[in-house]
């Protein structure tokens, strides 16, 4: 065989193996195989034959259209040489994302781990860490069947749950909070969930409306962008102080001004979640003042009683 076909052929057995590992929770199609490499049917086969007898075994198994699955089982994948740095720099990881108990991002290091005979330790949970990460394992299985999930979520500034039904989109990670991404039924539009205000979680049996293929799915977003997150219109009143100083610190390109006689102003502006507007309004101490949403609003009286109670005030 030439150079130029075992280089050929190496890189599809590349790309068939890097596809079933990427979509595990779901297996890849024939189909999809012949796309990514390029290739028929029959040479397909007899590349996963190649990777059977090396020892890379698959399963097989049909969807409910009757196409036939492929996917690597974990016993099946070989063991990690690691240096002992790499192991180290795990560990390391491991333990800083211990935020993500209950995610399928935080089994991803334990795998490995226990892979390389270092088994992550258990860190000892309160209740509270053991239902949140009770309810996450829940959510983990509305990914992995394509369902719909029933929650009670307690909202910012509100005393009881309410409950939500949600089609599960992807988790996202925002200053160490785990949220999760779904579109909600009675809102008709996607959502984002702080796991932190889950009150309950229930899988049903209905699928996902409008479930996105796996290549196009973001199963776990490591990220400070909160593009994602609900727009919010806030409005906030300025001191003459900060509205002196608004040119060098805007809130954001969205903003509007309505000055007023004494000094002070009225800021609006459309932003994506709360939180940078809140770390904004923080930056200011007493020069803004949040007026809308309530949200934002109950965000900044708990923000003011921490700090008065740190500093003894």
């Amino acid at each position: 065989m030439s150079g130029e076909r075992i280089e050929g052929r190496t890189l599809r057995l590349w790309v068939i193996m890097q596809a079933m590992f990427e979509h595990a929770h779901v297996g890849v199609t024939l189909q999809m195989l012949e796309e990514l490499t390029g290739r028929s049917r029959s040479t397909i086969w007899r590349d996963l034959n190649l990777l059977a007898r090396a020892g890379v075994a698959y399963e097989e198994d049909n969807d409910d259209e009757g196409r036939k699955r492929l996917r690597l089982p974990k016993a099946s994948l070989p063991r990690l040489l690691l240096l002992p740095k790499h192991m180290l720099a795990i560990t390391v990881a491991r333990r800083t994302l211990s935020a993500l108990e209950g995610t399928s991002m935080l089994d991803a290091y334990d795998d490995i781990l226990s892979r390389i005979g270092r088994p992550a330790p258990r860190a000892d949970l309160s209740p509270e860490e053991a239902q949140l990460v009770a309810y996450r394992r829940m959510v983990e299985q509305g990914f992995e069947r394509g369902v719909r999930l029933r929650i009670l979520y307690l909202n910012v500034g509100q005393t009881a749950p309410r409950q939500r039904e949600i089609d599960p989109l992807a988790w996202q990670w925002v200053r160490d909070e785990v949220y999760l991404l779904a579109f909600d039924h009675g809102a008709r539009a996607p959502r984002s969930f702080a796991t932190t205000r889950l009150r309950g979680v229930e899988v049903t049996d209905a699928p996902v409306s409008t479930p996105p293929s796996p290549a196009e799915r973001p199963w776990f977003r490591l990220s400070d962008d909160l593009d994602s997150l609900p727009a919010y219109r806030v409005t906030l009143e300025l001191s003459p102080v900060a509205f002196a100083q608004l040119p060098s610190r805007p809130l954001n390109g969205s903003q509007r001004l309505e000055p007023r006689p004494d000094g002070t102003a009225v800021l609006t502006a459309q932003v994506a979640g709360l939180w940078k507007t809140a770390e904004w309004i923080s930056s200011w101490g007493a020069d803004v003042r949040p007026l809308h949403p309530p949200e934002l609003v109950e965000m900044m009286r708990d923000w003011a009683r921490r700090c008065a109670a740190a500093w003894g005030a």
